[in-house]
């Protein structure tokens, strides 16, 4: 058995992004390999509330987004939702949380605490 299959078969998980035309309803979908998923941080909280979940950070991982920068291979207009979901969960999943921020040109490191679950349970995906 080799390691790359070893490490496939344990910390590999697939994720689904799809790009849906906002004037037509065309939509295209793309399915790609992980082995690390980074996630986001929601914006950050006021002293005194609740800290971030790892929760929190799947959920903004897969709303959707607008994006211009795709044509449309049937209308050929630009504007765009992008959505990306998880299809197959690892057995062991290694999360990067993206910490740094950009603001007037300075690099910013969040120190969010954000809360981990022992285990994770996530709902399988919808067919």
């Amino acid at each position: 058995v080799s390691m790359d299959s070893l490490v496939s078969k344990y910390m590999g998980g697939m994720a689904e992004s799809e790009v849906r035309c906002k004037a037509c309803g065309y939509s295209t979908k793309n399915r790609d390999k992980f082995f690390v998923l980074t996630l986001q941080l929601p914006e950050k909280r006021a002293p005194g509330k609740p800290p971030i979940t790892l929760e929190e950070c799947f959920d903004m991982y897969e709303q959707p987004q607008t994006i211009n920068s795709w044509a449309c291979d049937k209308c050929k207009k630009c504007e765009a939702t992008q959505t990306t979901r998880i299809v197959t969960h690892p057995r062991t999943l290694i999360v990067h949380l993206a910490r740094f921020e950009y603001h007037t040109g300075r690099r910013l490191k969040r120190s969010d605490d954000v809360i981990v679950p022992a285990a994770l349970h996530r709902p399988p995906p919808p067919p």
